[in-house]
């Protein structure tokens, strides 16, 4: 299926980062980000449909997994966090109001953070990337119907709603620093939770483009949330693995009679 897209979905990400810093000496004023919240809405709306669509009834047949958090305001954080990997009609549907959010926000010239959270959020998965997640959405739509998933998803969502109501909780509550802290926290716990899964029932290249958008979005939204054990480690234990895997036979080589300690354990 092809999408209409904006110049910026084409652009690298060094290209948008300057793009951006460019930019940013033209912030939006209150008028602009106003429209800017409009035209956002039907993807907040979708977000939170599908995240009460989840808690009530079940994850959606053809859903996808890992979806990076949408942009909101910490003053006025009114949708949930949406922890998706997002395929079948849920991808496309996303990555067709994406395509309308750029349309409504053509005419604006200024910087704006959330235009930035949802190009650096959505820019790859719906444009040049489209076809590659499009090849592994019926993969992540098996992953999000399996039970162990559900309740990776189900456990980060509690949790955000957990910090949300925190944040909003002036009798101490949490303050915007720790609100960052818990999202985090809670990001990592759930791409280490889900991470097995989609190894297992998709590939390495699946688990790949999760990182590649993950990284992509917080970079914006996160930019001090590091993430990368959960998301490189199954590549490094692979090397790893195979690393020992040569040493094991370089020694059966050297002395076939000699038992290997981690293989076969140490004899006494």
């Amino acid at each position: 299926m092809q999408f209409s897209t904006s110049t910026w979905q084409h652009k690298s990400a060094e290209v948008l980062d300057q793009f951006m810093e460019q930019q940013q000496t033209n912030h939006c004023d209150q008028e602009a980000e106003k429209e800017v919240r409009h035209c956002l809405q039907p993807m907040l709306a979708y977000a939170n449909a599908i995240q009460l669509e989840d808690e009530f009834a079940g994850p959606p047949a053809d859903a996808l997994g890992v979806a990076p958090p949408l942009p909101h305001h910490r003053k006025a954080n009114n949708h949930r966090q949406h922890f998706s990997l997002q395929g079948g009609a849920v991808f496309r549907h996303l990555c067709a109001l994406y395509t309308n959010f750029n349309a409504c926000t053509e005419s604006l010239k200024c910087f704006s953070p959330s235009m930035r959270a949802v190009e650096a959020s959505y820019g790859y998965m719906c444009g040049a990337g489209h076809a590659a997640f499009e090849q592994h959405a019926d993969c992540f739509a098996e992953v999000e119907n399996r039970e162990q998933y559900v309740h990776c998803k189900r456990t980060a969502s509690r949790a955000m709603d957990r910090a949300t109501a925190e944040l909003g909780d002036k009798s101490g509550g949490i303050d915007g620093e720790q609100y960052m802290d818990v999202l985090c926290s809670t990001m990592d716990d759930y791409l280490h939770c889900c991470r097995p899964f989609v190894l297992e029932m998709c590939d390495v290249n699946a688990w790949q483009l999760v990182a590649k958008i993950t990284r992509e979005s917080l970079r914006v939204s996160l930019p001090n949330c590091d993430l990368e054990k959960a998301l490189e480690q199954p590549q490094q234990q692979q090397k790893q693995s195979g690393a020992d895997n040569d040493n094991d036979n370089e020694a059966v080589q050297k002395d076939p009679q000699k038992p290997i300690n981690h293989l076969k354990g140490s004899t006494d």
